[in-house]
């Protein structure tokens, strides 16, 4: 309906929805079973289920919608599909799972006495309350044992890194990886990044002063390795011991110069951009310099024809046989008397030119075009690059423009483009989501939680132990050097948006039971009944992402690594780090006043 092809991003929509999809339904059949314990009516039972669970599942799906759709304040166009498709998903799921759910149940027959029983004193409510005891019993304890385990997580978030490089979200084993680094390896790269230099005055960039500062950055950037993941340069202790990381370079220095050699009959030492004055032989005309009247007479070289009389002191100074003759288009034509040899002076921009323009007109002056443009002002420099790593086309683009401010002149403009700086571009704006995502999901959650339930004290316990999930999170993979890219962007959005629903859930039971019990009996009850809910949901949740694993993407396998955990760890926080804080702390807005009825 949108018209939006399936991208890197959204290709894993349908785990995505699915996973948590089946999240809200686990909840309705969990309290549905609950509720036949003491109402056998099924119709009864699904109203009891619908009104007890139908809030929380409702805000659990809001928070989960807010998580995703922060994703939508992203600058990268696949993650803002990404977000605003998959909060659409959710809202689908969140409708059936309070309408299509209750319709099939009731339609399906009341489970028998012993298999509702069996629900609530099975193995997970044995665990269940056995964790319950513990978090009373031992609370501090608890919270002290949560508190060091995401501190050691922490000391792994300055080591998190954001990394752009398509060809390592493939396996070492898949073919397009092992093409690409054969390319790499044997030719000089498949990355490029445009250098474009910019001069004000037309037919600027051809003066040979110009051309030599861009020669300069070719040698320079050629000249580059990289050393242990760093670029170094020829400065560089460990130069000696780095690999060659830029294979090439191209741009108008590299046909000037051979168009230069080809001009000197390949002689390998005119292999360089012109001098700023440049003798050329002269073929076309010959001399005569008749002394007694002090003429010299410029004839035709095949019909000995007179074309014309330059007189002595006006046109030309004659020194030791040398004649100096003022000439059209050159700075001076020199005509050796004793040998006859002719040979003009031409300043640099203009031989450039004329070297252009002969390789213009010889044949295809496409080839040249593709790197100068017509009025001389704009050059392009391509350079070539072993590698996609977004880190080292950094380091590399910094170089550059360090070299740049200390050896360009002030007329000069470089400016970097090309896949690189793409690559770079994507790098800059995968911080921005990150940062800007996962703030304004956790503000917008703390927010509206805060106004739902008039309590900021609520809405700060509800994002204490998503917080703390999503520090394991970025710490594990700063441990494990599992960077940021396109695929690991969007998992603290998702967290947010699906860790969130454990901590409602559990609040939304707890508060009721505290209404009529004493805490820990309220803490144990609350595990052994929406506890379970909890459990089976993260399990299914970190099931569904853990297909991810099966992913020819590497990408993805750490993106199905990452949220299991996730949901392994936000769930675990919220039977344990949770249930252990409002035991010890007790805040005042368990006990305001509820109308249970209501």
């Amino acid at each position: 309906i949108l018209g939006q092809a399936i991208s890197m991003a959204t290709m894993v929509l349908p785990i995505i929805l699915i996973a948590v999809g089946t999240a809200y339904t686990i909840h309705v059949i969990n309290r549905y079973y609950e509720d036949l314990m003491e109402i056998r009516d099924k119709k009864e039972a699904l109203i009891s289920t619908l009104q007890h669970v139908s809030i929380p599942i409702l805000l659990a799906g809001i928070t989960t919608i807010i998580g995703f759709s922060s994703l939508a304040l992203s600058n990268i166009f696949a993650l803002q599909m990404f977000g605003i498709l998959s909060a659409i998903g959710i809202l689908f799921a969140l409708v059936l799972a309070l309408t299509l759910t209750p319709a099939l149940l009731s339609l399906l027959p009341v489970p028998k006495t012993k298999t509702v029983n069996s629900h609530s004193n099975n193995l997970y409510g044995k665990a269940l309350e056995k964790i319950g005891q513990m978090n009373v019993r031992h609370s501090k304890i608890v919270i002290a044992a949560c508190i060091v385990l995401v501190g050691i997580a922490a000391i792994g978030i300055p080591n998190l890194t954001f990394e752009t490089n398509t060809i390592l979200s493939f396996k070492k084993s898949s073919e397009i990886r092992k093409s690409t680094e054969y390319l790499n390896d044997q030719f000089t790269g498949i990355t490029v990044m445009n250098i474009i230099v910019r001069v004000p005055e037309e037919g600027g960039i051809l003066e040979p002063e110009v051309l030599t500062r861009m020669d300069g950055l070719q040698t320079y950037l050629e000249g580059l390795r990289e050393y242990k993941g760093k670029i170094i340069d020829t400065t560089d202790s460990n130069y000696s011991r780095g690999n060659q990381i830029v294979g090439g370079s191209q741009s108008i220095v590299t046909f000037i110069k051979g168009l230069n050699r080809a001009f000197h009959g390949g002689s390998q030492d005119f292999y360089k951009i012109p001098d700023e004055t440049n003798e050329v032989d002269v073929t076309t005309e010959i001399y005569e310099y008749l002394p007694e009247q002090g003429l010299l007479l410029e004839k035709d070289s095949e019909t000995f024809e007179v074309l014309y009389e330059y007189e002595k002191d006006r046109d030309f100074i004659i020194n030791n046989g040398i004649i100096e003759l003022d000439f059209p288009d050159v700075e001076k034509r020199i005509i050796d008397t004793k040998t006859g040899k002719v040979r003009d002076l031409i300043n640099g921009r203009t031989y450039v030119g004329q070297l252009v323009f002969q390789y213009e007109n010889a044949g295809k002056p496409e080839n040249i075009e593709s790197f100068i443009d017509n009025a001389r002002k704009t050059a392009r420099i391509n350079i070539f690059i072993k590698t996609a790593s977004s880190t080292l086309l950094g380091e590399i683009r910094e170089k550059t423009r360090d070299y740049v401010k200390t050896h360009f002149s002030e007329n000069m403009r470089a400016d970097q483009t090309g896949l690189s700086s793409l690559t770079l571009s994507i790098l800059r704006l995968l911080v921005q989501t990150q940062v800007s995502s996962v703030l304004m999901a956790l503000v917008i959650i703390l927010v509206m939680i805060t106004l739902i339930s008039r309590s900021i004290t609520r809405g700060i316990f509800s994002i204490i132990p998503l917080t703390a999930s999503i520090i394991i999170n970025f710490g594990i993979m700063g441990w494990f050097k599992i960077s940021i890219d396109m695929s690991t962007a969007t998992i603290a959005s998702i967290a947010i948006g699906i860790g969130i629903d454990y901590t409602l859930h559990f609040m939304e039971r707890y508060k009721v039971m505290i209404q009529t019990m004493e805490g820990d009996q309220a803490v144990i009850g609350t595990l052994k009944t929406t506890g379970q809910g909890i459990l089976f949901n993260s399990l299914a949740v970190a099931g569904g992402f853990s297909a991810l694993l099966f992913s020819q993407i590497r990408g993805n396998i750490f993106m199905g690594l990452l949220m299991a955990l996730i949901m392994i760890t936000s769930s675990g926080f919220a039977i344990t780090l949770l249930p252990a804080l409002l035991y010890m702390i007790k805040p005042k807005f368990l006990f305001a006043q509820e109308k249970l009825k209501k």
